[in-house]
C-alpha cells in the first residue's frame, strides 16, 4: 500500500475502486463492487486472519466459512447472466480461491469464463495442470496477447508498484504474459 503512495487503507481502497470503474467502463461491461474486505485486512478476534504468506496458500480459514455464504448470497442475483468471469486462483491467493470456489459451486460450468490472475500467472511454478487445462481448453477462457489489455491495465496504476515493482507506473512495458485475458 505504501509503495503505491498511500498511507491508509481507506484511501487505497477508494483509489482501487476508481481504477476498477475506469477499467470496467473501458471494457463496457456490467459491474458492481460487493465491498468485501481484502484478505490482507480481514480481522478475527482483533488479529489478522492471514499473516504474511498465509494469504497465498489457497487455504481458506475456517473462520471465513460465513464469508463464503455471504458471497454466495451476493452472487445469486447474477445466476441468470450468460457469462461470469472468475479468477483461476493460480497464485493461491485466498481471495481469488474463495471467489472461484463459490462461483464454481453456483454457476453452470458453461457460463464460467476464467482469467489468469496476475502477477501470479507470471510465475510458472504457480501453474497447476487443472488451471492450465481450464485456461487453454474451456471456451472463451483464453485469448492471444492483446494491445487492448495494456490499455485496461493502465487503469490500475496504484497496483503496478505492488505487483510489478521493477516497472515504473505507466511504463506500458508489462510482461507479455499479462496480455492474456478472458
Amino acid at each position: 500500500m505504501q509503495r503505491s503512495g498511500f498511507n491508509n487503507t481507506k484511501d487505497f481502497e477508494a483509489a482501487r475502486k476508481v481504477e476498477d470503474v475506469r477499467a470496467m467502463k473501458l471494457l463496457d461491461v456490467e459491474w458492481k463492487h460487493l465491498n468485501y474486505v481484502d484478505g490482507w485486512y480481514r480481522i478475527f478476534k482483533n488479529a489478522p486472519i492471514y499473516n504474511g504468506e498465509e494469504l497465498f496458500t489457497g487455504k481458506i480459514s475456517e473462520v471465513e466459512f460465513d464469508l463464503l455464504e455471504e458471497i454466495r448470497n451476493s452472487l445469486r442475483v447474477y445466476h441468470e447472466y450468460d457469462h461470469v468471469c472468475i479468477p483461476l486462483g493460480i497464485g493461491r491467493h485466498t481471495d481469488h480461491v474463495i471467489v472461484r470456489n463459490v462461483a464454481e459451486s453456483m454457476f453452470n460450468h458453461r457460463k464460467i469464463d476464467f482469467y489468469a490472475d496476475f502477477p501470479y500467472a507470471y510465475q510458472y511454478k504457480n501453474w497447476s495442470f487443472s488451471a492450465l487445462y481450464k485456461l487453454l481448453f474451456l471456451k472463451r477462457s483464453f485469448k492471444k496477447f492483446s494491445p487492448w489489455k495494456r490499455i485496461v491495465l493502465d487503469c490500475y496504476a496504484s497496483q503496478i508498484p505492488i505487483l510489478f515493482p521493477w516497472y515504473p507506473v505507466n511504463n506500458k512495458m508489462y510482461p507479455e504474459i499479462l496480455l492474456m485475458s478472458c
